[in-house]
């Protein structure tokens, strides 16, 4: 007999599913803000590695290991944010070990290293939709970063995960769980 648990068989709870990353999204997430169904084109986990896993699920998988960092795009359309402050904020619901670079249009606003909180709160091995939620301090940017047109928000890891002990068997499954992302221009007064 089959037993599930939190929401049936069809639940939030999936067996290694960092292991899917690179099947589903093998280029990173590019996401455009108004176009695209978030639950196509989105995920809610960015791994630090492009095929996040320890060896032997990889080859349990038959993924090849590639070690190289994941770079998220999100585009958006803009048409007249060109002066004031604009105002990134970003609520994560997990991370393992991530670092977080967050570049507007090529132009670095933001370099997270460490990210606040502790370096490794479980989520992604654990296989939960969420552990401990934190807010990154709002990330201030000049508005003239904010282009006439489409609009590229990058977000990478700075360097490759590292276990802050001798104890990293979670570090093949480094990363970060997002829970918001919100981008606000203050245009100021004329």
């Amino acid at each position: 007999e089959e037993f599930y648990v939190h929401g049936g068989k069809d639940g939030f709870r999936r067996t290694l599913t960092w292991l899917e990353y690179p099947y589903e999204f093998p280029d990173g997430v590019d996401f455009k803000v108004g176009i695209d169904d978030s639950a196509k084109k989105w995920n809610y986990f960015q791994p630090v590695v492009k095929t996040p896993g320890t060896p032997l699920q990889l080859q349990w998988r038959g993924t090849a290991p590639d070690t190289s960092l994941t770079t998220w795009k999100i585009r958006f359309d803009a048409h007249r944010y060109q002066r004031g402050t604009g105002y990134l904020d970003i609520a994560l619901a997990g991370q393992v070990f991530a670092t977080l670079g967050v570049a507007l249009n090529g132009t670095q606003i933001a370099s997270l290293d460490p990210l606040p909180g502790v370096p490794g709160d479980n989520s992604s091995y654990r296989l939960v939709a969420r552990a401990m939620y934190r807010q990154i301090p709002t990330i201030t940017f000049p508005a003239s970063l904010i282009r006439d047109g489409e609009n590229v928000l990058t977000l990478s890891p700075t360097r490759p995960a590292q276990a802050p002990t001798t104890d990293n068997w979670m570090q093949p499954m480094a990363g970060i769980m997002y829970d918001t992302l919100r981008l606000q221009v203050d245009q100021g007064q004329d």
